[in-house]
Formats: C-alpha cells, structure tokens, sequence
C-alpha cells in the first residue's frame, strides 16, 4: 500500500469507523481497536485484511502462542511466518520460538513449511506488533462487476496518459482524467462510474475491482492504437465530436451566431460544427481528426471507418 492511499485509507476508515485507533506501517494499515472486518473489505485500497490481534512487541510470542491455539485443531499443520522492522530479533529466531511454543501446547500438531493447514503471521514495527493466521482479498483483489456494453464504453484515465484523453473525446468516447490521486479514489471513481481505467501504473493495473487495461505502448499515437484495438473501438464520424475535448461535456450543434464569428475559410471548408456551452469552444472535423482517424484504422488493421 503506497503512502497516497495509506492516507485515503485511513481517511475513510475514520469516517466509516470514527471510534477505530490505527498505526500505519510501510505497506500497512494496522487497526489497534474499534475495527470491523465488513467495513475494511469493502474500502478501496485494501489489497487485503488480516483479522487479528494488536500487541506490545514483548507480548508477541505469547501473543502468537494462544492465537495458534484458537485456530489449530489436533492433527492439523502450520508454520509461522514473521516480518520483522525495526528491532533486535530476526524473523527467523522468532518463528523458531512461537513454533516450539505452539508444539508445547499439543503433540497432535506438525510444522509444515509448504502447505500448512495454519499459517500463523507475526508482524513487528518497532514497538508494536500484529498476529494474524487468516488472509483475505480486499475489495481491489476481487473480481469486478460486468463491464458495461460496448455502446457504453467509459474510460478513466491517470496522468500517465494524459495525451490520449483528448482524442479519444474527440472520437466520442466518455473519458474522464484523473491527476495524481490515490490509487485507492481511482478505484472508487472507476467503480461508481462504471468506467473502465486505462494506466501505466503497474500496481495499479492489478486491481480486479473495476475492469483496467495497462497500456504497454510508450508513444501517445501508439498508446491510442493499443486502446483502439483492445477495446475495439469505432471509427464513426457520427460519433466524432459529439463530446468537448477539453471537458468531456457533451456538445451541442453550433448556432448560427458562433458559427457566423469563425474565420470564412474555416466556414467554407467543414459543413458540421459543434459547440461546448461550457469551454465555449468550436469543433469541426479538421486535420486533427483526419489524424487520429489513420491512427485508428492503422491499429484495426486498415478496418473501414463509419
């Protein structure tokens, strides 16, 4: 978890949980009370949660001990995995230690190191500590809801890509931009508007929450051909500038008056013009589309445009 969105993530929890106490540890957010599991698997930016029990580091072996023996059932197997930052035992010392106390409370219980029935976690940062045997997917590691169809494709968009959002506006496609946020809000905006979220983002592009594509091509002509041929867009000149390139609003046909106020050559040259009320701007089919629409049929393959 990127330090971003430990931040969002700890914003909402004190909005949904007001009473809960937290640390954050790199990559963690670590609940010390008032948690609630149903309320934590269903926040943005939580790759995954461990219930557990919160501890001072000198009660952590005793801790691990009694926690294993809740779980354990005789006959069973575990281990025990330790993460250790910023104090004087190693991880392997310590899971030596838990493990030879597990075995004093059962002869009917074995370690295995590769498929354990329980695998009893141990985490310390400094002078705190965290015991855990369950792991579950968070919300951004289960499997999205069904994306919308294709006459509805929406698009999120990160500050990767930023040149690309514009064009594929000025194709018609719903595509908003998102600057320098969490990944954590990404997530939450793609799922509330049923968008699909195109990224450089490596960490990012893992998420399941919400459909997204990591766009391989480094190159912005590229980048648009990749988006283009994934997503199987379409080259239809009715659809072109029907949305404003610069807010994503949908555009109206110009009246007479903006279109009688642009330069004659340009009125004598393009039959159609569109207008956004809010960007107060004039669109019309120009070399730019002219552009885009050779880059597009170049990534579908030479396809014919509409």
């Amino acid at each position: 978890m990127r330090r971003k969105t430990r931040r969002d993530v700890v914003s909402r929890l004190g909005v949904r949980l007001p009473d809960c106490a937290v640390v954050t540890w790199p990559g963690r957010v670590v609940i010390i009370e008032g948690g609630d599991e149903a309320v934590v698997r269903d926040i943005h930016g939580v790759l995954s949660y461990s219930p557990g029990r919160y501890c001072e580091v000198d009660q952590i072996e005793q801790t691990a001990i009694d926690e294993a023996a809740v779980r354990l059932s005789s006959g069973q197997s575990f281990c025990v995995r330790a993460r250790v930052r910023d104090c004087d035992t190693s991880a392997r010392d310590l899971e030596m230690r838990i493990g030879a106390g597990v075995l004093s409370r059962s002869r009917q219980l074995s370690v295995d190191l590769e498929e354990p029935d329980v695998t009893v976690g141990v985490e310390i940062h400094g002078d705190g500590a965290f015991v855990f045997c369950r792991t579950e997917p968070g919300l951004d590691h289960r499997p999205a809801e069904a994306a919308r169809g294709h006459d509805e494709l929406a698009f999120l968009v990160d500050h990767m890509l930023g040149t690309i959002v514009g064009w594929l506006r000025l194709l018609g496609y719903d595509t908003t931009f998102a600057g320098d946020e969490p990944d954590s809000e990404l997530l939450r905006r793609a799922r509330r508007d049923g968008r699909i979220i195109l990224t450089r983002d490596a960490p990012l592009s893992r998420a399941t929450s919400v459909p997204v594509h990591f766009v391989e091509a480094l190159a912005p002509e590229k980048q648009l051909a990749e988006v283009a041929r994934v997503f199987e867009l379409e080259i239809d000149r009715d659809r072109a500038f029907t949305r404003c390139g610069g807010c994503n609003d949908l555009v109206i046909e110009a009246p007479d008056s903006v279109i009688a106020a642009l330069a004659e050559e340009i009125r004598q040259s393009y039959d159609r013009f569109t207008y956004c009320e809010r960007c107060d701007k004039v669109f019309w089919a120009g070399p730019q589309y002219d552009v885009i629409v050779q880059t597009l049929e170049g990534a579908l393959d030479g396809g014919p445009s509409r």
